[in-house]
């Protein structure tokens, strides 16, 4: 079976050809858009009625709308970083850095996203706004290291949406503690990832909390002798989908959290191999894996699975990821909301 050709995950799927063709001077020639300052009114795009919530409903233009504007700010920020990662080095390059800097500065000035109305699929575009910012200033900082110089009025910003997200999000812990899913995981990561990306440590022990309750709730499935997330398995015709998009903000934490001071044990190392073993496996070995699922399973586009080239580079020697790398990695190039172009960082 084929992927549909590559595309960039969510937000940076909007067309941006004209942008991709500039040839950035000095300055940043990209005016940045109105920041977002609006309560975050969004309705979730799946039929509350189907409780697997893999079938679409109708959406309101206004959720739309929000949607899309929030997503498309946070594509302008990926393609400034993607720029800069093809040009690391050169002033071209810095130029990139710039246009983050002054995008950031400005939705920083007024307190974008900061907002507390927001709706639970509000506070989620939040979030995985929020995670491609940061992952975003990540790519930039491991590709040139100390080029990139935010200022401390973004890094408040950050911050400060890092508290919001642990507001929103930290209550599931006692409200919905077994229906803890990919929301939380990513959640964490946006966290984990504004912590890494401002030398902040204030938002970790969340994250870590968040990425040990999802191993101690992994469930174990004798028939392939692997542990999966059932809370996502169990989202109907996107059980697949969901398997990957939850792995997707795990791999992040366990790459990252050991530079935050949380050291991954060995047992939770044994349990995410197994983890990411049973996500890939259930798209690789299907005959193997149906089993969890209640319906046959919609395939997953090509960007949902690039967690798996961020899991490989860090675990070498996990057979199935690099079963996964050896027969489609020319596909796993790119997803926004981990940092965009990811062939430069992770090979």
């Amino acid at each position: 079976m084929s992927f549909r050709s590559p595309l960039l995950a969510g937000a940076l799927a909007l067309a941006l050809p004209m942008l991709a063709q500039t040839v950035f001077a000095a300055a940043c020639p990209q005016s940045p858009m109105a920041p977002f300052v609006s309560a975050l009114d969004v309705d979730s795009k799946y039929d509350s009625s189907d409780y697997t919530r893999s079938t679409l409903g109708s959406v309101d233009k206004q959720s739309v709308a929000i949607r899309d504007y929030l997503g498309d700010y946070a594509a302008r920020i990926v393609f400034f970083a993607d720029y800069h990662d093809q040009r690391a080095g050169t002033s071209a390059g810095r130029a990139g850095l710039d246009c983050m800097n002054v995008w950031l500065d400005r939705w920083a000035a007024a307190g974008a996203m900061l907002t507390a109305e927001a709706t639970p699929t509000g506070q989620a575009v939040r979030v995985w706004t929020i995670a491609s910012i940061a992952s975003a200033i990540l790519k930039v900082q491991r590709r040139e290291p100390g080029a990139f110089q935010m200022s401390e009025q973004a890094e408040l910003w950050l911050k400060r949406l890092g508290e919001r997200v642990i507001e929103d999000y930290e209550p599931r812990f006692t409200t919905k503690d077994s229906k803890m899913n990919n929301h939380d995981y990513w959640g964490a990561w946006a966290v984990a990832s504004i912590d890494a990306a401002t030398g902040s440590r204030s938002g970790a022990s969340y994250a870590y909390r968040v990425f040990e309750h999802a191993l101690q709730n992994a469930a174990w499935d004798a028939r392939t002798g692997t542990y999966y997330l059932p809370n996502e398995a169990g989202r109907g015709s996107l059980g697949l989908h969901y398997m990957q998009f939850a792995l997707t903000p795990l791999a992040m934490l366990a790459e990252y959290l050991p530079s935050l001071g949380y050291t991954i044990q060995y047992r939770q190392s044994q349990i995410m191999d197994s983890l990411a073993t049973s996500a890939l496996e259930a798209f690789l070995n299907k005959s193997a894996y149906k089993h969890l699922f209640t319906t046959t399973q919609q395939q997953p586009t090509a960007s949902t699975f690039t967690w798996a080239r961020v899991y490989r580079s860090n675990n070498p020697t996990h057979v199935s990821a690099a079963n996964m790398m050896s027969r489609y990695g020319r596909y796993l190039t790119e997803n926004s909301r981990i940092g965009g172009e990811l062939t430069r960082v992770y090979r």
